[in-house]
């Protein structure tokens, strides 16, 4: 069974939002960076392995030596 989800276009960040992650315990490899682009989890296979709906926001995020990760805007606060 697919669970869809309703969300604004995007989450409560700009592009170039300071970011850190809120999440404990932190599933990503860095705790704070800056946001560069945002997609939406619309294909339910994919949404099934991430554990999260389908409409899901995820929040590209980059940091300061220009790695960047893919992260659920719910894992993330405004610094």
């Amino acid at each position: 069974m697919t669970i869809y989800q309703m969300v604004p276009p995007h989450p409560p960040f700009d592009y170039g939002s300071s970011v850190r992650v809120s999440a404990t315990p932190n599933p990503y490899e860095f705790s704070q960076g800056s946001v560069c682009g945002f997609r939406t989890i619309d294909d339910p296979s994919v949404a099934e392995k991430r554990g999260v709906a389908v409409g899901t926001v995820c929040v590209l995020v980059e940091n300061e030596s220009g790695l960047a990760i893919e992260m659920l805007a719910s894992d993330l606060e405004i610094v």
